[in-house]
């Protein structure tokens, strides 16, 4: 097309103003996605980017998974046996991420909001994409459960979401410990939105992790609606804080406000005067006027 316009001259080009007009803006998605990201960041973990392609077993056989067929989006012709699948859970990422990276110093803090692929009869192309947010918690002393359950709160918190709204109940994932795995659900529709446990011992032994691990994955386009709004009071609410603090500094005299005031400097040692430079001493003078004399 660029060479047809030189051509025929892109001065000859009528300019048309365009018929719609409009103003573009992030996507709701996106911006859930970002608030989210910052939140987890907030809380002391570090966010991962993992690949969306993994082997078989490590969305299933690992996670002590069964396949029926109807989940997880197959690649026909793999170049490798690493890509076979398109994944189905952020967590198996997280879990090889862990095992690469032993040598950092404990406890080890993950997660990672990003796409997961799934089978979906009604979509055009046979799959969709969900929106999921998956965190990970690892020590030598204790698994963290309370630790990824408190984060779990303040997810659901951030996300302006009542008590009554929603509710944690006993899970049956075979990822998790028995007994220590709990699922996430709406109390409208009941839906279960995601779980959060103790990993079972055989799924560390398939990742190579020597220590305790708890975990946590929820779907975030199940709080698409609700989730926004909740984020955007929470920033509005931060901003005008942010706001109010630098207003009263600013009213602050520096003989009051002791924020205001300078720090004190340290002054490097001076050095000394060179010999030549010194004064001379009374004994020195008079033994001088003594040799003018003779």
């Amino acid at each position: 097309m660029e060479d047809v316009a030189v051509a025929y001259s892109f001065n000859k080009i009528p300019r048309e103003v365009a018929p719609v007009q409009c103003v573009g803006s992030q996507q709701p998605l996106s911006r859930l996605t970002d608030l989210m990201r910052l939140e987890m960041a907030e809380a002391g973990f570090t966010e991962a980017l993992t690949f969306a392609l993994c082997s078989h077993d490590e969305a299933f056989k690992n996670m002590r998974r069964v396949d029926t067929g109807m989940q997880a989006v197959v690649i026909s012709n793999p170049k490798t046996v690493e890509f076979q699948v398109c994944r189905t859970s952020l967590l198996p990422g997280l879990f090889k991420t862990f095992g690469s990276n032993k040598q950092n110093p404990l406890p080890w803090r993950l997660f990672e909001v990003s796409d997961t692929v799934h089978l979906d009869p009604s979509s055009d192309v046979g799959a969709s994409n969900r929106r999921r947010l998956a965190a990970v918690y690892s020590d030598s002393h204790t698994s963290g459960f309370e630790i990824v359950h408190g984060l779990v709160e303040r997810a659901l918190q951030m996300l302006s979401l009542a008590p009554a709204e929603y509710g944690v109940r006993p899970g049956d994932d075979p990822t998790y410990l028995g007994g220590r795995c709990a699922e996430i659900f709406l109390t409208k529709s009941n839906t279960r939105v995601g779980s959060f446990g103790t990993v079972h011992p055989e799924v560390l032994e398939m990742f190579e992790l020597e220590f305790p691990t708890s975990a946590v994955e929820l779907d975030l386009e199940a709080f698409l609606q609700i989730g926004v709004e909740g984020f955007e009071q929470v920033l509005q609410s931060r901003s005008s804080g942010a706001r109010h603090a630098s207003a009263h500094h600013g009213a602050c005299s520096p003989h009051r406000c002791s924020s205001r005031r300078t720090p004190r400097r340290w002054s490097r040692p001076r050095r000394p005067p060179p010999a030549s430079s010194q004064p001379a001493s009374s004994t020195s003078r008079r033994s001088r006027s003594r040799r003018r004399r003779r």
